[in-house]
Parts: C-alpha cells; sequence; structure tokens
C-alpha cells in the first residue's frame, strides 16, 4: 500500500497529496502541468516535498517531521517513463537485470516470468539501439517490474507509440501487472488507456485530486 500526505511548491503549482493506494492499477489524469509526474517524483525520491510522509508496504521512505528520506534506489520503486531510458552499454538481459545486479532488488516477479510475460526471449542478446519503439518499452517495463517490490510507476509509458504497438503494450502492461501484489500508478493523458486499464482513477488539478466515476467513463465508450 502507498500512503502519501505531502505538499510541493514549484513556482505556480502547489501540489497537496494525500493518497492512499491499494493494488491494482491506479490511473492518474490531467492536464499538461497539473502536478502528475512532480508527484511521481516526489514518491520516487527524484524530488523532496516540502512537508509530510510518505509510505511504501509499511516502510517510510520520507517524512518531514522525522528527518526521512530516502534515496530512490532504497524505496523499491520500479519506474517507467514516456521514454524508455535503457543503457545503451547493455544487452537487453542485462538492462532487464539492472535492478537485481547494481541494485539488489529482491523482485516480485522472476526475471523467466517476466521475459515471458512481455514477449522478449528472442531480444535477450541484443542492443538496445536494434529495438523498435515498442520493443525497447517492453524492455523497460521488464526492467521496472524486476525492481518493483513496493509500487511501479508508469509516466505516460504508451503516448510515443503508435495505436498498434499502444494496443499490444497494454495487453502486457495487464498481464504483467496481474502478477504484483501492490500499487501501479499509471500516468496518462489518454482515456482510452484509462478505461482500458484502470481499477481506479483519479484527475489531478491545480495540485488537487479528484475521484472519476469509472462505471460512468466506461459506459461512455
Amino acid at each position: 500500500m502507498l500512503r502519501a500526505r505531502i505538499t510541493k511548491k514549484l513556482g505556480e503549482l502547489e501540489l497537496e497529496a494525500d493518497l492512499t493506494l491499494g493494488s491494482g492499477i491506479t490511473v492518474l489524469r490531467g492536464e499538461s502541468g497539473s502536478g502528475k509526474s512532480t508527484l511521481a517524483n516526489l514518491i520516487s525520491g527524484a524530488l523532496t516535498p516540502d512537508s509530510g510522509e510518505i509510505e511504501l508496504e509499511g516502510l517510510t521512505v520520507f517524512s518531514f517531521g522525522r528527518g526521512i528520506n530516502l534515496p530512490p534506489e532504497a524505496r523499491g520503486i520500479g519506474f517507467v517513463f514516456q521514454e524508455h531510458r535503457l543503457l545503451p552499454h547493455l544487452t537487453v538481459r542485462e538492462n532487464i537485470m539492472f535492478p537485481v545486479t547494481a541494485g539488489g532488488r529482491k523482485p516480485r516477479v522472476e526475471f523467466e516470468e517476466a521475459v515471458a510475460i512481455l514477449g522478449l526471449a528472442k531480444l535477450l542478446e541484443r542492443s538496445p539501439s536494434g529495438l523498435s519503439g515498442g520493443e525497447a518499452q517492453r524492455v523497460a517495463l521488464g526492467r521496472a517490474l524486476l525492481g518493483a517490490e513496493r509500487l511501479l510507476i508508469l509516466d505516460e509509458p504508451l503516448s510515443s507509440l503508435d495505436p498498434k504497438r499502444r494496443s499490444a503494450l497494454m495487453d502486457f502492461i495487464e498481464r504483467a501487472t496481474e502478477r504484483l501484489d501492490i500499487p501501479v500508478l499509471f500516468i496518462t493523458h489518454s482515456e482510452e488507456e484509462m478505461r482500458r486499464l484502470a481499477s481506479r482513477a483519479l484527475l489531478l488539478s491545480d495540485g488537487r485530486f479528484e475521484e472519476i466515476d469509472l462505471g460512468r467513463a466506461r459506459s461512455t465508450n
């Protein structure tokens, strides 16, 4: 479970987050500049909140009052960005295993299982430079799955893909996240992705959160 009660002021943005997320995919939507990626960076440790606390699966990773601020690598979070950020000097196999070999993570999904779910067996010895956009995002997802001990964050992972690849990767995401008994935070502008993937959905506007009625959203599809 993720519990976050934090504040952050960045320029004109004043973010006030009071979130409790259980297992399953929580989709976060909002206009550009509403604070979606800021929230992800605050939870992951890339940014420091101005106040509050963040707890992941019972571990306090940030507490302003108690002076706790664990670095990103100690938080047990798998992160997939819009741009996949694979390490070019490593093979696909080495990229997927990086959170385990370099970060000492204890994955909830085994390497062989992640490879099978994501259809990566034929790509393992290739270099990232030879991958298509969809293949690279699958590798990034595999790496994140092996790094996700307490939380998986997917920040606009499909927006750079064409419709066919987006649909295929949504299939992979559905199958892969079914194996995780941890929260998944999926950030997107897409109503289609929300309707298809979300077990819960939130709208972020002007730094505040509003619950989205998924039943109503899906009935209008």
